[in-house]
């Protein structure tokens, strides 16, 4: 332990040392296909799960520090943070409720993410988009090898030639 700081303090702030927040693949490798959706908002999700309440039955999956405090933790600015954190809300992942214990405060409620068949299911043209340019990737990669393959080969004939020129000029 870091005694440093305190214990409480460190916790309170910074989780336990076995804390963690696992993330679906699904969120990581197909909500990135959504448009204006990035690896930064897979982040600001994470940050947000990690803080997710998962002990009292009436807050359980919610979030209530205020966004002051988590822009100060996360490193986002404000206007980053705001930007992402709609985008949260927008594709299903967040939603934001008014505190009923604090007037006039947000407090965040943070669902799971779509599991991948059920992300295929609602959005199957994005998929089908993806598997477009995953081929096109392929094929670039599969003539690119082929360029450099042949490239390699006539190098290596020009350098048998010349080998052979020079053995044709030691024997003459």
């Amino acid at each position: 332990m870091n005694e440093q700081f305190d214990a409480e303090l460190l916790g309170r702030h910074f989780g336990f040392p076995d804390g963690g927040a696992m993330t679906r693949s699904s969120l990581v490798r197909l909500y990135t296909l959504l448009e204006g959706f990035d690896v930064t908002h897979v982040g600001l999700y994470a940050y947000l799960r990690s803080w997710r309440n998962s002990t009292d039955e009436k807050r359980l999956n919610t979030v209530w520090h205020s966004k002051a405090y988590m822009q100060a933790q996360s490193g986002l600015g404000r206007t980053s943070f705001n930007s992402k954190l709609r985008k949260l809300i927008e594709v299903g992942l967040v939603s934001e409720l008014d505190s009923e214990v604090v007037a006039n405060k947000k407090i965040w409620y943070v669902h799971d993410p779509l599991s991948r068949d059920q992300f295929i299911e609602r959005y199957p043209h994005l998929v089908a988009e993806f598997f477009k340019k995953a081929e096109q990737i392929e094929q670039s990669n599969t003539e690119d090898r082929e360029r450099r393959k042949k490239l390699a080969e006539e190098r290596l004939a020009e350098k048998i030639s010349e080998l052979s020129a020079q053995n044709v000029q030691r024997e003459g």
